[in-house]
């Protein structure tokens, strides 16, 4: 019962968009130059949230938080760059083990090919640990 409520609620919670694009500035050309600053500049990113226990077969409470924003430009049609801020976090109860903070920077460029796009992305991160 637990499995089916769980599945219903990640079918509730995920959705697709294509916010990105419209027949106007998809109409086939490679062209950007009569897009507005804001038909050129999109959002993206992603997110994750666990919390459990038997961390390494331990049994050790833990809190995982993931967030990671980008904002892009599109410089033509098919090809765009941006920037990715990332964060994650790995949370344990008081002293049982040291939290462990991720943060980082990754540029990236994509180039549209039809409904597909080769990606590059060099990431930079800093990792920090800190008991309680």
């Amino acid at each position: 019962m637990k499995a089916l409520s769980m599945l219903i609620l990640f079918c509730l919670v995920s959705f697709g968009s294509y916010a990105q694009f419209n027949k106007k500035n998809n109409r086939g050309s490679n062209s950007a130059a009569d897009l507005t600053l804001r038909e050129r500049i999109f959002f993206g990113g992603g997110g994750s949230f666990s919390t459990g226990s038997s961390f390494a077969n331990t049994g050790l409470r833990y809190t995982y938080i993931a967030l990671s924003p980008l904002i892009g430009y599109r410089v033509t049609m098919p090809y765009s760059v941006g920037v990715q801020v990332l964060y994650q976090a790995y949370l344990f109860p008081q002293g049982a083990a040291p939290s462990i903070n991720q943060f980082g920077i990754a540029p990236f460029m994509q180039y549209r090919i039809g409904q597909f796009y080769l990606y590059g992305e060099f990431s930079n991160d800093q990792l920090t640990e800190r008991y309680w």
